[in-house]
């Protein structure tokens, strides 16, 4: 059976080093077990996928942006020194 590799990197151990978009012809078994991960999708002349990944570049649907959060400040005192807390006396 043949397939196209979706995953970084496989290895494998007749083929070796198998990387995304190579095509390999595995036996049925361990190329099923490849397509059940997600390592892998069954090779056809015509790839047809559930989710596409891109369309003229872009994305199909975005998420919302997030914004940004606010800059954050030190405390500091007026002529730039951090402020100190006065020290604890010792009971007696």
């Amino acid at each position: 059976m043949k397939i196209v590799i979706t995953a970084k990197a496989i290895f494998d151990d007749r083929l070796g080093r198998l990387v995304n978009g190579q095509v390999a012809e595995l036996v049925d078994h361990k190329a099923k077990f490849y397509i059940e991960s997600g390592l892998a999708e069954p090779y056809e002349t015509k790839v047809m996928r559930d989710h596409p990944s891109m369309v003229a570049g872009t994305p199909l649907s975005a998420s919302p942006v997030d914004l940004a959060l606010p800059e954050q400040t030190l405390n500091s005192s007026e002529n730039g020194e951090k402020k100190r807390r006065p020290r604890k006396t010792k009971a007696l």
